[in-house]
């Protein structure tokens, strides 16, 4: 009987394959929409608190659960993004959605161990749109150069930051290119290859943009 019941659903579910996703697709409406309504504020911070806990469960379960690797580092960023988003919503009045992004540039940081809080928060405040400005600015061919020498002075940074995390046998969150990744052993190698290839890429055009000087100059 339950095989025959077990069938019965197997075959309505393959007959109405689109189904799920238009189920998915108004759960994701309603869950968008919600806030914009002004909900009452325990039911906001219930379904915040929910989703923030099933996430951090998700990482841990991709890890510990699929390939047994025993990591305890998760709580660790968690706990420091939570704070940095904290102390910013209640001293600042910011979203919690622009402090999630500062709160995990502030934990990769804090793994290079060559900072203290201080200096990671403000260096977590000022570089991402320091570098998002210099990259818009290469565009600009007015201030090109600029651009590129400011964009050469952090590679050049963020290859004496690897380094040092490398000789001192440091397990990193690299948080390169927006992909947080764990950099630990031979992965060093990979990284400090391809800061290399980006840092002789700008040299060479800063070298091709280089001002001429004129025959007739002097």
């Amino acid at each position: 009987m339950d095989e025959t019941m077990e069938q019965t659903l197997n075959n309505k579910a393959k007959g109405r394959p689109w189904g799920k996703y238009i189920v998915f697709s108004i759960i994701m409406i309603i869950l968008l929409a919600f806030p914009v309504v002004r909900p009452p504020l325990f039911f906001l911070t219930l379904l915040f608190s929910a989703f923030m806990y099933v996430a951090l469960t998700e990482s841990w379960n991709l890890l510990g659960g699929y390939t047994g690797y025993i990591s305890l580092g998760h709580i660790a960023f968690f706990s420091t993004g939570a704070y940095t988003t904290a102390v910013f919503m209640n001293r600042f009045d910011a979203s919690p959605f622009a402090t999630a992004i500062l709160g995990g540039f502030f934990a990769a940081i804090l793994t290079y161990r060559s900072l203290p809080e201080a200096g990671a928060l403000l260096l977590a405040l000022w570089l991402p749109w320091a570098e998002l400005t210099a990259a818009g600015a290469v565009f600009w061919p007015r201030h090109r150069r600029a651009a590129l020498w400011l964009l050469f002075a952090f590679a050049l940074m963020f290859l004496g930051a690897l380094s040092q995390a490398w000789l001192r046998g440091l397990d990193i969150n690299c948080g390169c290119f927006g992909r947080p990744a764990l950099v630990r052993g031979p992965a060093y190698l990979h990284y400090l290859a391809r800061d290399l290839v980006l840092l002789g890429t700008i040299a060479w055009l800063l070298w091709r943009d280089r001002p001429v000087r004129s025959a007739n100059s002097g």
